[in-house]
């Protein structure tokens, strides 16, 4: 599962804000890099609110699966702020990073391939 991690670094953590969204996503004003490999594009995500406006706008401006492939760089926490499920399409690649404070609302998963369910410890 992707929450798993022995490796100590420095986790980002949710203030509960998000960047400014809009009908299309500007990832490059929220920091978010982008690399191509092999001929797939690869999103890197480095802070939880990066996640977290991500999430809100795949939610509220395309309401439906979004295909882009996600690259976890950093540990990242969600300080249990109600976390709404993510509709990705695409791939995540968690690169051994830590994902805490997962506090989901709504539907009973979150799809990243792998699914963390409600009763799991999120701290």
């Amino acid at each position: 599962m992707l929450c798993l991690s022995t490796a100590a670094s420095a986790e980002d953590t949710w203030d509960g804000t998000y960047y400014s969204t809009s009908s299309s996503f500007n990832y490059s004003s929220w920091g978010i890099t982008k690399t191509t490999v092999d001929d797939v594009e690869w999103y890197h995500f480095t802070t939880a609110k990066q996640l977290a406006t991500y999430a809100d706008y795949v939610t509220h401006w395309t309401g439906v699966y979004n295909s882009i492939n996600i690259s976890l760089d950093a540990d990242i926490n969600l300080n249990n702020y109600p976390w709404l499920p993510l509709r990705l399409g695409g791939n995540f690649k968690g690169n051994g990073h830590t994902i805490r404070g997962l506090n989901v609302t709504g539907e009973e998963y979150v799809n990243y391939r792998l699914y963390c369910r409600r009763h799991y410890h999120s701290g």
